[in-house]
């Protein structure tokens, strides 16, 4: 199967697939823009930006582990990325 093929096919499963659509329909809007956007902060070295970002998704979606992951993460570090970021 060639390439090109592959990656429509990746891409079309997120919007044809019965669970895949069940759980976007989950996803409450403004969540996504909110963790890319402290993901990006976080890339940056913002990481109080990032903070901020995060504690909004999650007040969207509370159970969402990356962003637990990440808010945890940066709270061990005080906010504060290591010297060489």
């Amino acid at each position: 199967m060639p390439f090109d093929t592959m990656v429509v096919n990746t891409e079309t499963v997120f919007t044809t697939d019965h669970d895949f659509v069940s759980i976007g329909r989950q996803i409450k809007p403004g969540f996504v823009d909110l963790f890319e956007k402290a993901v990006d902060f976080y890339i940056e070295g913002d990481w109080l930006n990032a903070q901020q970002n995060l504690t909004m998704a999650a007040q969207l979606n509370f159970t969402d582990q990356p962003v637990r992951f990440l808010q945890e993460y940066l709270e061990r570090s005080k906010n504060l990325p290591p010297e060489d970021w």
